[in-house]
């Protein structure tokens, strides 16, 4: 995930202080009390308050890794994963695969990390939307930034950390894309296309060692995925009838 927004203000201080009417706005950075402990011998922080607090408990992810490295959605009550978003079209990776060369079997990525690849995301994804319920309840106040903000909702829908009302609105948005696959000249079959054509064929469009790009770079294109909302461009991901996408996912550093 990309690194939360900086701020030079002080740590606590008011974000109207000092500042004329119809003046700046100041971007700040509270003080809000966090305390995340971090692992000196394997430098994983612990998310685990967060993971386990009131308001993140009727979302955590649906996404789940046996000790086999099966990955599955599990049913969690009334929380169904959306029937049309194919679990075989997210993966998770780190920076270290394929281990050699020859590595092109997919089954072997994580045969023993993704657990805890899922679990530093779920963490990161627990605390941002600490952050973001701070955010909302000081108004004036400007913590992460928007492009953070759309890959924190992004990665929710990846890993299956919404609602049943969100689960089920992104199922309504999967089937409408589905609807018009069949209509060549719609705008999701030319987004489609147009997205293909960036991946596979532009000159002007570098890859990754997976022949992976970024949202970033996409947002250079004519598909513009910050222009989405969130779930729809999750929606038109999972929608793809034709294998031409895959969401690759990897942690980094989570930093303000």
């Amino acid at each position: 995930m990309a690194a939360a927004g900086s701020a030079s203000s002080t740590a606590g201080s008011s974000p109207f202080g000092g500042v004329p009417a119809g003046g700046p706005r100041v971007i700040w950075t509270p003080n809000m009390g966090c305390n995340i402990r971090v692992d000196l011998n394997t430098g994983v922080p612990d998310y685990a308050n967060y993971v386990k607090s009131a308001s993140w408990v009727p979302c955590r992810a649906l996404r789940s890794v046996g000790d086999g490295g099966m990955v599955k959605y599990l049913n969690d009550g009334d929380r169904v994963w959306p029937r049309s978003a194919t679990v075989a079209s997210i993966k998770l990776r780190t920076d270290n695969i394929p281990r050699h060369p020859d590595h092109r079997d997919t089954a072997a990525y994580f045969p023993f990390g993704e657990k805890a690849v899922v679990d530093i995301l779920e963490g990161q994804l627990a605390f941002l939307m600490h952050v973001r319920a701070y955010q909302d309840n000081h108004p004036g106040t400007h913590i992460l930034q928007r492009q953070l903000e759309w890959k924190v909702d992004f990665l929710r829908c990846c890993l299956g950390c919404l609602s049943k009302q969100e689960l089920l609105e992104v199922d309504r948005e999967i089937a409408h894309v589905e609807a018009q696959r069949h209509l060549h000249g719609s705008y999701y079959v030319r987004t489609s296309k147009a997205l293909s054509r960036h991946l596979r064929h532009s000159q002007d469009f570098p890859l990754g060692k997976f022949l992976e790009g970024s949202v970033e770079q996409l947002q250079r294109t004519s598909v513009k995925p910050f222009d989405w909302n969130p779930d729809k461009f999750f929606a038109f991901i999972m929608a793809n009838s034709k294998g031409r996408f895959a969401l690759w996912v990897a942690p980094s550093a989570l930093t303000f």
